[in-house]
């Protein structure tokens, strides 16, 4: 009988020590999905993610009438400043003609690290774009999203 009951008790314990490490796996496992539903809805992207100076390339074509296009490229320097707006300047091969002009601008960033800008150059003229923050702000991809473009370019940050 107590070999019987001593069973009994080992057999007790054992389901007893069984349910306590199930419950314990559990909750380290609730907690690690808990922690990772948590830092995902923490936003990855934000107007400081593109804080500072970058140095930026463009390529383009503009569709001036069907089947007729002028090549652009551009490099320039821009600052965005963390609150929404940038700075900068660029020079610009616009089917030939170069030139270099100062740009302002507002800016966008969701926290899903898309966003958009809008660059006006210093005679008045405005153009759009969206963009991309990659590799945690250290480069920007944008295309630009007025009708009759073609314009892809990068901003790398110094």
């Amino acid at each position: 009988m107590k070999n019987n009951s001593f069973r009994q008790n080992l057999v007790q314990l054992f389901t007893i020590v069984t349910i306590l490490a199930a419950v314990a796996l559990t909750t380290t496992g609730q907690s690690k999905s808990t922690a990772k539903a948590d830092a995902s809805l923490i936003p990855r992207c934000s107007l400081r993610s593109i804080s500072g100076n970058y140095g930026m390339t463009v390529n383009a074509s503009n569709f001036v009438a069907p089947g007729v296009s002028i090549p652009i490229v551009a490099v320039g320097l821009i600052n965005f400043n963390g609150e929404g707006t940038l700075t900068g300047s660029a020079t610009t091969s616009f089917g030939g003609g170069v030139g270099t002009d100062s740009v302002t601008g507002v800016y966008s960033v969701d926290s899903n690290c898309t966003g958009s800008f809008s660059v006006t150059f210093s005679n008045g003229f405005t153009i759009n774009h969206n963009l991309v923050v990659v590799d945690e702000g250290k480069e920007i991809i944008f295309i630009q999203t007025d009708q009759n473009t073609v314009t892809t370019g990068r901003f790398r940050r110094q």
